[in-house]
């Protein structure tokens, strides 16, 4: 009988020594939870002048299951061979450049145990700059106002929030972040892997967790309140901006429309997307930042009269964003007078 509880899966290219620093780390912290941990480490084949030494260091550490490629397959195809390569309960797929705090994997699999119901996990993290000793929390604006429990549904129904929608989606769009329950993400990822490799979108997109929340839009989220990693990245959601716009007024609605969720007729469809499209400038940017033959699918889905409440409330709403900005000029001027 299968015991595994969690996967922690690895794809790595050109980062030997991170990954096998990563490995050393793991071995470590899961060494009292081998029954129930697996590790799988997945190469795409390395152009660097070590490429011999991970495959060494695997000869020398059997306890984890090891696979190159015979040629590079891209990260995406990578992704989704762990996926189908994972036996455990949960699958958690790691970036090689990541470090886990001291008592971090005891933590996570504390939380899974306790939540077994739950489909998905959003870890806490915290980030540096340059070294460990001078990391800091990253801000999240969302586990505050729905506790642990929650779903993607209710975050962009409830919540009308842009800056939550800006830190959320950033940190679901974060791999290392999100743990998955791997028959329900199978469930959802295999039936769409044909369209997001001949869709021409990057190739990371599609393999990370906001793509896998959204098309899980309400199976429960578990937020977890302990931070079990480390990133080297800059703390905040900078690092979502190049594609924020066509994710958040296009992608989001879209998965919405296409949701084969029982529980979404059309009609609670279509008040969810005049809910999303009520917040800040989002309905404008339909029009401003994407392509008329993909906004057509938003356009033509929702009822005429969806369109006109979209464009008065937000019409309104324009003069409030024009003196927020001018009232946010006027006291940066002061205060640096």
């Amino acid at each position: 009988m299968n015991k595994l509880l969690l996967s922690i899966c690895i794809p790595t290219y050109n980062r030997e020594e991170k990954v096998i620093a990563l490995l050393e780390k793991l071995k470590k912290e899961t060494f009292d939870y081998r029954d129930i941990v697996e590790i799988v480490v997945a190469e795409n084949p390395s152009t660097t002048p070590n490429n011999d030494i991970l495959k060494n260091y695997m000869d020398r550490n059997k306890i984890f299951k090891f696979y190159c490629h015979s040629e590079n397959i891209g990260f995406s195809r990578n992704y989704y061979f762990l996926l189908n390569s994972a036996q455990s309960k949960f699958v958690w797929i790691l970036g090689d450049d990541e470090y886990i705090v001291d008592g971090g994997i005891k933590s996570i699999l504390e939380m899974l145990q306790n939540n077994k119901n739950y489909n998905h996990f959003l870890l806490k993290r915290e980030g540096y700059i340059k070294d460990y000793e001078n990391r800091v929390p990253i801000q999240t604006d969302y586990s505050d106002i729905y506790g642990l429990n929650t779903n993607i549904k209710d975050i962009l129904l409830k919540y009308n929030k842009e800056s939550c929608d800006s830190f959320l989606l950033s940190d679901l769009m974060f791999i290392s972040l999100n743990i998955f329950k791997l028959s329900t993400v199978k469930k959802h990822y295999v039936s769409r892997y044909k369209e997001v490799i001949s869709s021409g979108s990057p190739d990371m997109f599609y393999s990370d967790g906001l793509f896998l929340s959204l098309c899980m839009l309400s199976d429960g989220l578990y937020i977890h309140d302990t931070t079990s990693i480390l990133s080297n990245k800059t703390p905040g959601p900078m690092a979502w901006d190049s594609i924020k716009h066509w994710v958040t007024v296009f992608l989001i609605p879209q998965l919405i429309i296409d949701s084969n969720n029982t529980s979404f007729d059309t009609n609670f469809k279509r008040k969810l997307l005049k809910t999303y499209y009520s917040r800040s400038l989002y309905f404008f940017r339909l029009f401003l930042y994407i392509p008329k033959e993909n906004r057509k699918v938003i356009i033509n889905f929702l009822k005429i009269e969806d369109i006109i409440y979209l464009f008065l409330n937000r019409l309104l709403y324009a003069p409030k964003i024009i003196l927020s900005f001018f009232y946010r000029f006027i006291l940066t001027k002061i205060k640096y007078q």
